[in-house]
């Protein structure tokens, strides 16, 4: 404890990313090798999943911090490209395919809001079809801390729709998708990147009646790839 103190007073906020980055190879090494050796390949799996939740956490914390403050989208249809990048944490540059633009998430992305306080609103997220079923890819989704029910995320096509009530005492407000992991260099392409969806655009719309099931204010925070476990 006292050696991880020192190399980050030394190396700096970035050796928690570098260190979380070395427990994800061996774990992944010890998948590999555990059929051959007898190691438990399932328990190196898991490890493997919350490894990389937990580094792209650390990735964000610090994207965060070098940011003077993000910005936040309102009610409204947004393409992909005309997003601000303030907006969103956990995403790579933009991309094109069929004809429009994108970006890819990582397996953990987060988008900011200013929206009216109390009301009911339907977040759309356009896939665009490069990752098909998007409900199946995923793992979670987290509004204001409060982990989305199963019942108030549906699938239409390629889109994902998300229904969410905005914050009672604030307009401030957060999604947080959690995606199963993909990574294309073990499926033959040089893309090395940990994927998480495609986004081709963002649509938000305020609902006329309002669901007493929705969470509505920011009571609890996800904290960790242990919190998805337990939920």
């Amino acid at each position: 404890m006292i050696l991880g103190r020192l190399i980050s007073a030394v190396v700096g906020p970035r050796w928690r990313l570098t260190k979380v980055s070395l427990r994800l190879a061996l774990a992944h090494c010890r998948f590999r090798i555990g059929q051959r050796f007898g190691c438990d390949r399932l328990q190196a799996f898991k490890d493997i999943w919350d490894l990389t939740i937990r580094k792209e956490m650390v990735r964000q914390a610090l994207d965060y911090k070098q940011t003077s403050a993000m910005s936040r989208l309102s009610a409204g249809t947004f393409e992909a490209d005309k997003i601000p990048l303030g907006c969103w944490l956990g995403v790579y540059g933009l991309e094109s395919a069929h004809g429009r633009a994108f970006r890819w998430t990582r397996p953990i992305c987060r988008w900011q809001w200013q929206l009216a306080p109390g009301q009911e609103f339907e977040l759309i997220l356009d896939t665009g079809g490069l990752r098909s079923p998007p409900r199946n890819q995923l793992f979670a989704a987290f509004w204001n801390g409060q982990r989305v029910a199963e019942t108030h995320i549906r699938e239409e096509g390629d889109r994902l729709h998300l229904t969410v009530r905005g914050a009672k005492t604030i307009r401030e407000n957060e999604l947080m998708l959690v995606c199963m992991p993909f990574t294309p260099s073990r499926h033959g392409s040089p893309d090395t990147r940990i994927l998480g969806l495609p986004i081709f655009a963002v649509v938000c719309h305020e609902l006329a009646q309002r669901s007493p099931a929705l969470p509505d204010e920011r009571e609890g925070r996800f904290q960790s790839g242990t919190d998805l476990k337990a939920a």
